[in-house]
């Protein structure tokens, strides 16, 4: 796609794309199928590649809880996590209005044209630095947020090995070292 810093997407940005799939454009048509393999990375923080090979019989009602367990294709490690009751709800309502099978993939395209499409989206939309994978980071932003800034949950939920990868990841600091930096000023 290009030498850029992939960024997380903010939450007008996530909205704005979604829609603007969702509609089309006179440059492009509606692509609701993109749109929802989107929401799903935007949920489920794993990667396009793992999005595009889901199938309905990797998720699991265990415990009262949703579960979605899969085996991450770029790191071989297995990943068996809670997802939101709703965001099961909303995929689940997606898989039965496309007739989907038990065994059959959710979303039967490419990278490539998720991609291609994405990058068609945001440059009638004027975003630079976007990519699919922006999509895998606003999920950990917000998971990041909703945790009150622990990014030791965050680094657990991506199977990440230290903070450090988390935060460099993110693009983040510390949230105590934000807030210490925030507060320090010595004036004369």
């Amino acid at each position: 796609m290009g030498s850029y810093t992939t960024v997380p997407l903010t939450k007008e940005q996530y909205k704005e794309i979604i829609d603007t799939m969702r509609k089309g454009s006179m440059w492009f048509r509606p692509n609701t199928r993109i749109a929802e393999a989107l929401i799903t990375e935007a949920n489920l923080g794993i990667r396009i590649e793992d999005v595009l090979a889901l199938k309905p019989s990797n998720f699991i009602f265990a415990g009262g809880l949703y579960k979605i367990n899969i085996v991450e294709h770029k790191t071989k490690k297995r990943r068996y996590k809670t997802i939101s009751t709703d965001f099961y709800k909303h995929l689940n309502a997606y898989i039965k209005e496309n007739k989907i099978k038990k065994d059959e993939r959710i979303f039967p395209i490419t990278e490539r044209t998720v991609q291609k499409y994405l990058q068609k989206v945001c440059y009638y939309l004027e975003y630079e630095n976007i990519s699919t994978h922006s999509f895998r980071k606003y999920c950990g932003m917000n998971l990041y947020e909703a945790s009150g800034y622990n990014i030791i949950k965050v680094m657990n939920f991506y199977q990440h090995s230290s903070p450090a990868i988390t935060q460099r990841y993110l693009g983040v600091s510390s949230y105590e070292e934000d807030q210490m930096l925030q507060a320090y000023t010595e004036l004369v």
